[in-house]
């Protein structure tokens, strides 16, 4: 497992604009001592398309949004390297570069990242400077990606547990996955909870498994309904890609509820997830979707000017 440190920014940023649910509270299990808050924004599906437009937010914009706030980190749901031409012309190497730029965190392998083929997937995860998470994914019977990392931010310890459906293995060319297989995913996240929950101040699932139902292994909502509540209680957040689809309705049951985002496709809007850690070892979570207009609108500060300004040269090579 990789502890990675995200560079926080100094600067205080202007009040979050976002659309759909408001910041409705979920309690999860943590161990954190200090009270804090940690925004993580996602991204889901984006199929190369990096660059802003009248439709897309762009990874430009969203590098500033980041940067802009305090504590903040940045993940994706698969499917970025495969799509539009210029993710397909380098087979995602691209796109990889200026998610570098953008300063990425975590990113978990999508169905379409499996493409190229399995050998050019590890070379996309060579190039890139932040972990893609497959617990589930082995190659000749071995893991063939990371199945968790550690992030920290805000003096707290994050895990990110990514998960690939199983339906990669019926959903591209059978030719690119030679020796690879895909392991039960409700099974996989059991065993990595149950490693990271004693390490860690709060998971987040990283699910490139979508909610509209699949022939071959399950939704990220089966997902959690297939957990114990135990386990329920430690996962603090999903990100979910796959089905693109715009997700922004909680998990609920008993006293346990889930935040769920999913951002739909194409970059048109960014997830939010704030996870507020009260200093006694609870987590309580909350998500939104922000829209193209109003991520468009967020005020940078200088940390986010900067780091737009980093991104946008590696865009347009």
């Amino acid at each position: 497992m990789k502890m990675r440190r995200k560079c926080l920014s100094l600067f205080l940023s202007a009040a979050l604009l976002v659309t759909g649910l408001g910041m409705t509270a979920y309690a999860a299990e943590g161990n954190g001592s200090s009270a804090s808050t940690v925004t993580i924004y996602t991204t889901n599906d984006i199929h190369g398309v990096v660059a802003g437009s009248d439709t897309a937010i762009g990874l430009v914009q969203a590098a500033g949004i980041a940067a802009s706030t305090p504590n903040s980190l940045l993940v994706d749901a698969g499917d970025a390297t495969q799509g539009a031409s210029f993710a397909t012309i380098k087979q995602g190497g691209d796109v990889i570069r200026v998610m570098n730029a953008a300063g990425y965190d975590v990113m978990t392998a999508g169905n379409h990242e499996f493409d190229y083929g399995s050998e050019r997937l590890l070379a996309n995860a060579e190039l890139a400077e932040f972990p893609i998470l497959g617990a589930n994914v082995q190659k000749d019977g071995k893991a063939m990606l990371e199945a968790s990392t550690v992030v920290e931010a805000a003096g707290h310890k994050i895990g990110f547990i990514g998960l690939t459906t199983r339906a990669t293995a019926t959903s591209t060319n059978p030719a690119q996955l030679t020796g690879v297989s895909f392991a039960d995913e409700v099974e996989t996240a059991k065993k990595q909870i149950a490693e990271l929950k004693d390490q860690t101040d709060a998971i987040v699932l990283v699910c490139h498994m979508g909610d509209n139902g699949a022939a071959v292994g399950c939704t990220s909502l089966q997902l959690l309904a297939a957990l114990s509540s135990a386990e329920r209680k430690e996962v603090a957040a999903v990100i979910d890609g796959h089905s693109h689809t715009i997700e922004q309705t909680p998990y609920s049951a008993g006293d346990v509820t889930i935040p769920v985002v999913q951002t739909g496709t194409g970059f048109t809007n960014l997830g939010v997830i704030t996870l507020n850690f009260d200093g006694n070892g609870h987590v309580t979570a909350s998500e939104s979707v922000m829209d193209r207009a109003a991520a468009m609108a967020y005020p940078l500060n200088d940390a986010g000017k900067a780091a737009a300004d980093k991104t946008a040269p590696v865009l347009a090579q």
